[in-house]
């Protein structure tokens, strides 16, 4: 017990920034006879002065506060004069961040889904304990189903190789990556590859996913270091609640809007994604698009990702053609934009439409302009043909004006030599005579019809 209990009571502050949750405990913590609120904090930067003015037996001590990182915060906790036992209690459950915390000192690990007895329990538990020194596990109270996957390693990663992974998996650039660690951009790629290589996976999407199911790696770190630097996430602040007129026109939109990290791998899909790839954006987000492109397209893709990771700012228009998750293939059209470098975005923006339809329009006009017409052998006969009549209907009209120069006998006139041919002329029965009369009287033109 601490020096200012003089009731035999255990002390407890409640640090945790969501008001309603904090409340909470303190009225189910205040149904025990032997327990005592004496203080709340909503920020790491305030929990540390609430605990050296109160001087409490116990904190209990939420993740995910602003103003700080909960490591610094058991730190600086127990580094008090009289420290009390830190209780972590959060939602998150990942061995990895158990062993994270219990290994700084903290002296239980408490899950919110936990039951009323649960957290009185380990309450007292916790204020009975003895003090144990950071690194020492023994005795460390953890919730049985965590404890028993508290021996999970990550196979075959080295300590180094977890560390460029978590970071990788925060969307940090391999630039970024080495000047964080001090290291060579060219060390992180063969890091990064042999991290690929030993988890069997193609990309950082896989690698995140594969480590977060096997807890390797827990979702609160990969979300930390925004909350510790004050940029918003992709998560927690480009798509958080409060971007609540982003989130309405996304949902609203009828072109699918995803955002990929630098190897291709999606990180956010949004509702329209099922409408374009059949696929929700749950699954989406799981998949590697690039396993969906066509093989005949594939290489053009990949290549447009090189230019765009390569030149932030840079936006592409893209046609390709993609996998429905029936088993269909769409023709997609997208246009693509490197924001690797915003800080609210971190990734490559593409919106994205089914242009399927206009697709098959097109093909099916381009094959009505190359299929051959049946009446096109008759419609260019009767153009020959008629070419060639009227060739022949001139000649006699020049033959005949020949013949009926103006060399009148005295006393002739036009109109009565013209009345004399007329009379003299042999009758016709038709017009088919008539043609065919003309055509006989007619040259045989030379050369290739007209």
């Amino acid at each position: 017990m601490s020096a200012n209990n003089h009731q035999g009571l255990i002390r407890v502050v409640l640090c945790d920034d969501h008001d309603l949750f904090r409340q909470g405990l303190a009225e189910m913590l205040s149904t025990a006879d032997d327990i005592e609120v004496v203080g709340e904090a909503n920020t790491h930067d305030s929990a540390t002065a609430t605990v050296l003015e109160k001087g409490p037996d116990v904190v209990l001590l939420d993740l995910e506060m602003p103003n700080g990182g909960a490591e610094e915060t058991v730190n600086r906790i127990l580094q008090l004069p009289q420290p009390p036992r830190v209780v972590i209690v959060t939602m998150h459950d990942e061995p990895r961040l158990v062993r994270r915390f219990i290994g700084r000192g903290a002296s239980a690990y408490l899950t919110k889904s936990g039951s009323l007895k649960e957290l009185l329990d380990t309450v007292r538990n916790a204020a009975a304990s003895p003090m144990l020194l950071p690194g020492d596990e023994r005795t460390r109270l953890v919730p049985k189903r965590v404890l028993e996957d508290l021996e999970g390693r990550a196979d075959g990663l080295s300590g180094r190789e977890l560390e460029i992974l978590l970071q990788a998996a925060r969307g940090m650039s391999n630039q970024q990556i080495a000047t964080s660690l001090h290291l060579s951009e060219a060390t992180v790629k063969r890091h990064l590859a042999n991290i690929y290589n030993k988890m069997e996976v193609t990309s950082r999407t896989g690698a995140t996913q594969k480590a977060l199911a096997n807890g390797w790696i827990s979702s609160f770190e990969l979300s930390e270091r925004d909350r510790a630097t004050g940029h918003r996430s992709l998560g927690n602040g480009l798509l958080g609640a409060s971007d609540a007129r982003y989130r309405a026109l996304l949902a609203n939109l009828a072109d699918m809007v995803t955002i990929s990290d630098r190897d291709g791998g999606c990180l956010y899909a949004s509702p329209a994604t099922e409408k374009v790839s059949g696929y929700t954006p749950e699954e989406f987000v799981a998949r590697h698009p690039f396993d969906s492109i066509h093989p005949e397209d594939r290489p053009r893709c990949e290549e447009a990702l090189a230019k765009l990771v390569d030149n932030p700012g840079l936006s592409l228009e893209l046609e390709h053609r993609v996998r429905h998750k029936n088993g269909t293939w769409r023709w997609v059209e997208g246009t693509f934009t490197s924001l690797f470098n915003d800080p609210d975005v971190g990734g490559l923006v593409a919106t994205v439409r089914d242009i399927s339809d206009r697709k098959r329009a097109e093909e099916r006009a381009r094959l009505a302009a190359e299929a051959p017409r049946p009446s096109s052998t008759i419609a260019s006969s009767t153009t020959i043909l008629g070419a060639k009549l009227w060739t022949s209907v001139l000649t006699g009209v020049s033959v005949l004006s020949t013949s009926i120069r103006p060399n009148y006998e005295v006393g002739e006139t036009p109109d009565s030599r013209t009345r004399s041919l007329y009379q003299s002329a042999p009758p016709v029965a038709s017009m088919s005579r008539a043609t065919a009369a003309v055509q006989d009287c007619s040259p045989e033109p030379s050369g290739s019809p007209v």
